[in-house]
């Protein structure tokens, strides 16, 4: 995954993006990457399922 990649996370509704990874964690903002007012959260990075993957192959 790359910064900006727009991303789902299993168990939770609605599409995140992806920041960082940190220590085996991914950092996600609700919105986009430039909308420093939404919060931001981390969760384990295998709970992550990022959505461009498919539209790079």
């Amino acid at each position: 995954m790359e910064k900006g990649d727009y991303v789902k996370v299993m168990g939770k509704d609605g599409f995140y993006v992806f920041l960082v990874e940190v220590q085996g964690r991914a950092i996600l903002r609700v919105g986009g990457t430039k909308n420093i007012e939404q919060p931001t959260f981390d969760v384990p990075i295998n709970q992550v399922v990022s959505l461009e993957n498919d539209a790079r192959q």
